[in-house]
């Protein structure tokens, strides 16, 4: 016994009377979760939906639906009360098998729930008759008008084994210049651009005229192509079938189907699923007039983009560039006066100069990083790339950096294994990195901690990690410092997020490398980067 959820608030028991008198097993559902529930359990052969079903969503709840194990080969309905938003519902478009409109009698009701069943049954037996690798949907590259096209042609081949066919294409109609382009064939390269004259094609005249499919059983003995007989005698084609390729309720083309024989049978189903591949070519076509459009805009969006980045990395330069000039005068004045007039200046003069020589220095160092992470950004940076022996520059790190880590007692470790760690890189850009990432490593590690420094070989990279024993960093803190560094968080103190790790992280990113770190308050932490042993090719 097959079963049927009815999925509408206004089923009444006589409705599911007569669907058990008819041989079914009816359910009810009052809710799309209540209609979720007994598909997953039940998994009926049939579901109806109300559209105005409490939770339904359209075409976002239907495919949760088809979604669910088991539930692909059962026959949807949809139903609604008449309403300018239903009146034109495509049941293809909803992955729906059929659209059933209020109100409607029981015995409407059965014949399109028996019409559903026996097209799912016919369709899955007859499905030999279909390519086996036939696909469900198709994807496409939304490269261009071209890459559609190669779809409908791919479909067009694959469709041309259906009863033994002798040709199949889609023709875009110009009815108003009297002209039609086939736009695929099953026999020739997609798009082919063959402009048909519309006065020898009868058949596409009349559908364009009808916006009906059109049977011609036999070609030569067809009143509708008497005009063009003897054109046809030269022809293998026996019979046609032509469904329109309707967008926005007109008819802007045509699938042509050409039989060999004449008087071929077509059942319902045949001719449902004929009405589905027009369907989609329909959508094919509206999609590829809009490709064009779309990438223009899309061209001139990203040629502003540019345009705007370019402005704002030359702003960038310009403004560090203007701002280096009166900090380097006022560090310049500051010192003069300091050195010159040390003898008259009282100890807080002395001090107050100092400061702002210090302050003067850290703006000066904070406009070099700026300007440096600004080229890394924009892709300007010079870097010497080159295979190198990366344990070469964690020597003259350690060289550098162990005498700090001394004065302040610090125990300062270099895992010295492996000896030799090549890998490709500019050795200037990640000495910076390194050296930095050692420097905060001895600052925030308390008097009496340790730091090392240890090398790892990957297959395809060479790990670098600086541990140390200090103070560690709270989890915000420290997905704040690994994120993305804007303007106000770089200036901010309390941010976590350094300029300093911003322009390491724009370093490693230019060397096709990466910046990690782990932390546990109280028991240190550790940065980690990586570095490739080969070039990378960029896409």
């Amino acid at each position: 016994m097959q079963t049927i959820l009815i999925a509408d608030p206004e089923a009444d028991e006589g409705l599911l009377g007569a669907l058990r008198a008819q041989g079914y097993s009816p359910l009810e559902a009052q809710s799309f979760t209540q209609v979720l529930n007994l598909c997953a359990d039940q998994r009926p052969d049939v579901l109806l939906i109300d559209l105005s079903l409490p939770g339904f969503k359209g075409a976002a709840s239907l495919k949760k639906l088809r979604q669910l194990p088991g539930l692909m080969d059962c026959a949807l309905l949809l139903s609604a009360a008449p309403g300018a938003s239903h009146s034109r519902l495509n049941p293809f478009v909803l992955q729906a098998d059929d659209y059933l409109p209020k109100p409607y009698q029981v015995e409407d009701l059965i014949g399109r729930v028996n019409a559903c069943l026996v097209r799912r049954k016919a369709l899955a037996q007859d499905s030999t008759h279909l390519p086996a690798a036939y696909p469900a949907t198709v994807e496409t590259d939304p490269a261009g008008q071209d890459d559609l096209f190669q779809v409908m042609q791919k479909i067009l081949k694959d469709l041309s084994r259906f009863k033994s066919l002798e040709r199949c294409s889609v023709a875009l109609l110009q009815q108003e210049r009297s002209l039609a382009y086939v736009i695929a064939s099953s026999d020739a390269p997609a798009p082919t651009g063959w402009r048909l004259d519309l006065a020898n094609y009868p058949e596409l005249r009349e559908v364009g005229r009808t916006g009906h499919p059109l049977i011609v059983r036999n070609v030569r003995q067809s009143p509708i192509m008497a005009d063009v007989a003897d054109r046809l005698q030269t022809q293998l084609f026996q019979s046609l079938l032509v469904v329109p390729v309707v967008l926005g309720g007109c008819v802007v083309g045509a699938l042509v189907l050409r039989f060999a024989e004449a008087d071929p049978e077509f059942t319902q189903e045949e001719l449902f699923f004929c009405q589905l591949m027009a369907l989609m070519f329909a959508q094919v076509i509206k999609s590829s007039q809009e490709l064009p459009q779309l990438h223009a805009m899309l061209r001139e969006e990203n040629r502003q983009l540019v345009k705007m980045l370019e402005k704002r990395d030359l702003f960038a330069v310009k403004a560090i560039a203007a701002l280096h000039t009166p900090v380097t005068a006022i560090h310049g004045f500051c010192a003069l006066i300091k050195d010159g007039g040390v003898s008259r200046l009282d100890a807080d003069q002395q001090d107050y100069f100092d400061k702002v020589i210090d302050t003067c220095e850290s703006l000066d160092g904070l406009m070099s990083d700026l300007l440096e992470l600004s080229h890394f950004i924009s892709g300007t940076a010079p870097l010497e790339m080159g295979e190198r022996d990366l344990c070469v520059i964690l020597r003259k790190v350690y060289d550098k950096t162990w005498p700090q880590a001394l004065a302040k007692g610090l125990i300062f470790q270099w895992d010295m294994e492996p000896y030799d760690c090549r890998a490709w890189f500019d050795a200037a850009s990640i000495q910076r990195v390194l050296e930095g990432l050692v420097a905060n490593a001895v600052r925030f590690t308390p008097t009496g901690g340790q730091i090392r420094m240890a090398v790892e070989d990957r297959d395809q990279e060479i790990h670098v990690h600086v541990q140390d024993s200090g103070i560690g960093i709270q989890a915000p803190d420290l997905a704040r410092l690994l994120g993305e560094c804007t303007a106000e968080t770089a200036l901010s103190e309390d941010s976590g997020c350094g300029l300093s790790m911003a322009l390491f992280r724009a370093i490693l990113n230019a060397h096709q490398g990466r910046l990690w770190a782990k932390s546990h308050p109280g028991h240190g932490s550790q940065f980690s980067f990586s570095l490739p042993k080969h070039p990378v090719a960029v896409s």
